[in-house]
């Protein structure tokens, strides 16, 4: 028999390692579609498609992780500051993934749109902003997990585990 679910507050550390493990390998399929020109649509489908999931199960980590903050109690002042830290980097990383899936998306768009004299420069200056967009999100991504541990392993700040 399976245990049953723990209450929404109490999802945050089931959820929070998805958008992790998502995100980082996301890249892969795009890296492999640049080399294989048989079939780049499809691994930057693939590439796109775990962006977007990993955007979703970002934006669910930051609002069970904002449950589970409320359900702290009444901490110290070094752990309110340790929780507000990865809020923000939370916050941050979220609406950074989701401003790349939209990049991600509007390149995608644009070069199915656009006419073959210009697709290369799509390409080309939509994948860099790709890029940019997904480094500077992968680092704030890495930098909240890391806040996160430091909150559980440093702080002994974790969610209610429910029987």
């Amino acid at each position: 028999m399976l245990p049953s679910l723990p209450p929404y507050e109490a999802l945050h550390p089931l959820v929070v390692h998805i958008p992790i493990g998502v995100l980082f390998v996301a890249w892969m399929p795009m890296v492999i579609g640049l080399l294989d020109s048989k079939r780049r649509h499809t691994w930057w489908a693939c590439g796109g498609g775990l962006i977007a999931v990993g955007t979703i199960a970002c934006v669910l980590a930051a609002m069970t992780g904002e449950s589970a903050a409320g359900i702290v109690g009444s901490p110290t002042q070094v752990i309110s500051d340790a929780i507000e830290y990865h809020e923000e980097r939370a916050e941050r990383a979220r609406n950074l993934f989701i401003a790349t899936t939209l990049v991600y998306l509007a390149v995608w768009i644009a070069y199915a749109k656009i006419k073959n004299t210009r697709k290369g420069m799509v390409l080309i200056f939509g994948s860099a902003l790709v890029v940019i967009t997904y480094a500077a999100a992968m680092i704030e991504l890495v930098n909240t997990g890391h806040s996160g541990g430091v909150l559980v392993h440093r702080h002994g700040v974790f969610a209610p585990i429910v029987e």
